[in-house]
């Protein structure tokens, strides 16, 4: 099979001038963004190369969109900015703020959708709402107003992801997973192994298919027939972080303390291949084609290839 663990080894390693542990690759992984505590570095995967360094403080979340051109990064005070790319320009910042009672609101997280379109997750503060939204991304101008959201009521947000189209929001809460879409509309997949602490989420590069990992185990959820089906022989991962599909969708690949773990699609489901690389502490990875995955590992970013 060309995704069994023994096909894959390391072939570069660079090292990033931000240390803290946080980053996020684009939808394309061909570019990865991170953050330490007042700057946001923008480097492409494949070589290492640095594309632009933003100051900003007390970064919580950040996305580069596929074609690297702009960055969008939220900070611990609601703040939300954007940046155009090659040549660095500031585009906006704006601090959502709703009305009173609302007194802020607090960002859980963003993420750039393949076609350019933005996914926010926050909260009001003080309340346990959970509010979803695509945002169109302009080139230039103020903060774009939102083309559609929804709002799940007494929700502890877990994670989300955001189709390629940005037409649905793939939602975890304590209370399960939810696809969420526009008018409103909602449709529950199910609860968790365990307790969904540390689960992840993230859509086919087709948008036809969904996968949620946890620690206790994972599923593939086929969005036309709203159906999922358990990921075979996957085994208990520790502590989770991230998962991508590769860019064919035969395979997705999970971060997590345990190290890098590969599935790939059987005859009627996918299956549990390896751990490709066993290394502690990986935070985020990407497949930047069928033969080449990037990673960042604290203060590396390390490329992977396949024979």
């Amino acid at each position: 099979m060309a995704f069994q663990v023994e096909n894959w080894r390391r072939t570069q390693e660079t090292d990033l001038a931000v240390v803290q542990s946080f980053g996020a690759f684009s939808p394309s992984g061909r570019f990865l963004a991170a953050a330490d505590a007042n700057t946001i570095e923008v480097r492409e995967a494949i070589n290492g190369s640095i594309v632009a360094t933003v100051e900003m403080l007390g970064v919580t979340s950040l996305a580069v969109s596929a074609d690297g051109r702009l960055l969008v990064a939220a900070d611990d005070d609601g703040l939300i900015g954007a940046w155009s790319l090659s040549p660095l320009v500031s585009l906006w910042q704006s601090r959502l703020e709703l009305p009173a009672p609302a007194y802020a609101q607090v960002v859980y997280d963003v993420q750039f959708a393949a076609d350019g379109q933005l996914a926010v997750a926050s909260k009001p503060a003080g309340v346990n709402n959970t509010l979803v939204e695509m945002w169109p991304m302009p080139q230039a101008g103020g903060r774009p107003q939102a083309l559609w959201q929804a709002v799940m009521l007494d929700s502890d947000y877990q994670a989300f992801s955001p189709s390629p189209d940005g037409s649905r929001i793939l939602l975890v809460t304590e209370a399960g997973y939810w696809v969420m879409m526009h008018e409103r509309e909602r449709l529950f997949i199910d609860g968790f192994y365990d307790s969904g602490e540390n689960a992840v989420v993230a859509f086919s590069p087709d948008g036809s298919l969904a996968t949620g990992i946890e620690p206790e185990g994972g599923w593939i959820y086929d969005v036309a027939g709203h159906a999922m089906r358990e990921i075979d022989d996957l085994g208990v991962l520790e502590e989770p972080s991230d998962v991508c599909w590769s860019p064919e969708g035969d395979a997705i690949l999970i971060t997590s303390e345990t190290g890098l773990a590969v599935c790939s699609r059987q005859t009627d489901t996918f299956a549990f291949e390896g751990i490709i690389d066993d290394s502690s502490g990986f935070e985020a990875a990407a497949f930047i084609d069928q033969s080449t995955v990037a990673a960042k590992r604290g203060d590396s970013l390390i490329l992977l290839q396949r024979g």
